[in-house]
């Protein structure tokens, strides 16, 4: 069993969880065509969640079954542990780790995980703004209540898309 998974996982994203492959080995005749889920159990909550369903397709890459699907956001940051399930039977289980939620400031989202922050460690950051007529540069003030500081950021090279569950730029 493995998942083809971006580099992180971040709480409440659906950025990197719109794309995920699944791939399975055993016997190929007891599993393409089989409707399988996964279920994602927050290990320090409790917290249960179906994460995505599907069929699945005859092997790719070296496998005996695969899929291409998308995971539900993770409404919790931390471990979770990952059931992949034909029925009520668990075919396998293993845990990833969560990072906690992008900083979201009003329509914007600043693409860096919440514990990642820290104030002049990054030089290419994704600054992702809802809206139409957007200008071709942001400027971002970060203030600092612990020392009273504020630095400017500016953020440019525009790119559009569009949120496919939405349709909104």
């Amino acid at each position: 069993m493995s998942l083809l998974l971006p580099g992180e996982l971040v709480a409440e994203d659906y950025r990197g969880v719109s794309k995920i492959m699944v791939y399975l080995w055993g016997n190929p005749n007891d599993l393409v065509k089989e409707d399988m889920k996964i279920e994602g159990v927050h290990v320090d909550s409790g917290f249960t969640q179906e994460m995505a369903s599907f069929t699945l397709s005859k092997g790719l890459y070296g496998s005996d079954a695969h899929s291409l699907t998308s995971f539900k956001p993770f409404g919790k940051y931390g471990y979770w542990n990952l059931k992949f399930r034909f029925g009520e039977e668990t075919f396998q289980e293993f845990s990833v780790y969560v990072k906690e939620p992008y900083v979201k400031i009003g329509k914007a989202t600043l693409l860096i995980s919440k514990e990642d922050l820290v104030a002049g460690t990054f030089e290419d950051v994704n600054l992702d703004i809802e809206g139409e007529d957007l200008p071709g540069q942001v400027k971002l003030r970060l203030y600092s209540l612990e020392y009273g500081t504020a630095e400017v950021f500016t953020f440019s090279d525009r790119m559009d898309f569009i949120k496919s569950s939405t349709a909104k730029k």
